[in-house]
């Protein structure tokens, strides 16, 4: 993360939020990868909130202390997707044209992924 943050290998704190790092990955070009994300909101008043992420199979990110909200009514009820960079000046987009294919999305109320065998269903 850019700029004035606290960081360990999983988490920086920063001017601009909370960023949940995936360690040491990175994207390989001209090759499609599988992306799954398993979500659940907190309970009320609680830092319970789930969020596990896998990376072609390997889970990456495996979080169950997030609060994502503070109000009964808010939910899980749309898909937001962006290709943001981050950051709030040009240092923090790409140096060169870039371009990325996403194809094939799917949102499920029942997993993806089976965790005792650590691959796709």
């Amino acid at each position: 993360m850019k700029g004035s943050s606290i960081c360990t290998t999983w988490i920086c704190l920063g001017k601009w939020g909370e960023d949940l790092a995936l360690g040491e990955f990175h994207f390989k070009t001209e090759q499609w990868h599988t992306l799954t994300q398993h979500i659940r909101v907190n309970d009320m008043n609680e830092s319970n909130g789930v969020l596990k992420v896998w990376i072609d199979g390997k889970k990456r990110l495996d979080r169950n202390n997030i609060r994502f909200r503070g109000q009964p009514t808010a939910l899980i009820d749309s898909f937001y997707f962006s290709t943001f960079h981050g950051g709030n000046s040009a240092e923090w987009g790409p140096k060169t044209n870039s371009s990325a294919y996403f194809d094939n999305f799917i949102i499920s109320s029942t997993p993806l992924i089976n965790e005792n065998l650590n691959k796709r269903q």
